[in-house]
């Protein structure tokens, strides 16, 4: 049997912890962590599931209780002005599929969130202000994978609100919900990602560039311990990966609420 040697990956992102344990082969276990782990913990990231943990790490870095969830529907007159910009674009629009005519109304959607975000921003900015956002375009319930109207759903900085609501009056309506006792940002994520259309090499979500991107930190570890919670943490989640082979080399994932951090945020806002 090929050596082995573990990987442990940790990311600290706002008040949440993760760690990752990766088992990878090796000729010989090197002394830090080099281009074989890396490129062994980029295929683990090819999924769905570490999509979701992705958007989660920026969710939790980025934001915390008094920011919003936003959503951005069209109005009848909205939709309309949609197909317009279809037909526009494509004088073919009318005999197209319906499958072919949601993809491009779904890229035009999206074009017009980003114009809604411009106009936010440059509006902010004269404030004195800045945004901070993620966005994810979705024309599919989340539970059932059915086609709905196309919809944006928003996570923003509290004091972005008041100029969407302005910005988007002639698209359609506005929602938004204050984040309140959010400990993790998790569920959020996964609500989100469920009902994204998947569009081969298309990015499921687009963040502001003024947002930290967390950045991991990687270690060797010895043995085959179980990924233990740093002390005073709170544990919300673990995961332990076998295959049908090797059940002595297990994967294992941990999320966590970091000591005092997530007492701190959560008191402040409650």
């Amino acid at each position: 049997m090929a050596e082995v040697y573990c990987v442990e990956r940790t990311y600290e992102c706002g008040c949440v912890g993760e760690k990752t344990k990766f088992w990878i082969e090796a000729k010989r276990t090197p002394k830090k962590v080099g281009r074989t782990a890396k490129t062994s913990i980029r295929k683990q990231q090819n999924n769905k599931l570490a999509a979701i943990r992705q958007l989660a790490r920026v969710l939790n870095a980025n934001f915390q209780n008094g920011d919003c969830m936003l959503g951005l529907d069209y109005a009848p007159s909205g939709m309309a002005k949609l197909v317009a910009l279809a037909e526009k674009k494509c004088p073919k629009f009318s005999h197209l599929s319906s499958e072919e005519q949601d993809s491009i109304l779904f890229a035009i959607a999206e074009h017009e969130a980003v114009l809604c975000l411009r106009r936010v921003s440059g509006a902010m900015k004269k404030r004195g202000l800045g945004l901070k956002y993620v966005i994810i375009t979705s024309d599919r319930d989340g539970g059932t994978g059915e086609r709905k109207r196309i919809h944006h759903h928003l996570v923003v900085n509290r004091e972005s609100v008041p100029f969407f609501s302005k910005k988007w009056e002639k698209m359609g309506s506005v929602d938004w919900e204050f984040f309140a006792g959010q400990k993790d940002f998790y569920p959020v994520a996964e609500y989100y990602l469920r009902q994204v259309r998947h569009i081969p090499n298309a990015k499921q979500y687009i963040c502001s560039r003024n947002l930290l991107r967390p950045q991991p930190q990687d270690r060797i570890l010895d043995g085959n311990a179980e990924l233990i919670v740093p002390a005073g943490g709170t544990l919300l989640f673990r995961q332990v990966s076998t295959n049908d082979h090797e059940t002595l080399f297990a994967s294992e994932y941990i999320r966590y609420l970091l000591p005092k951090k997530g007492q701190y945020i959560m008191s402040e806002y409650q």
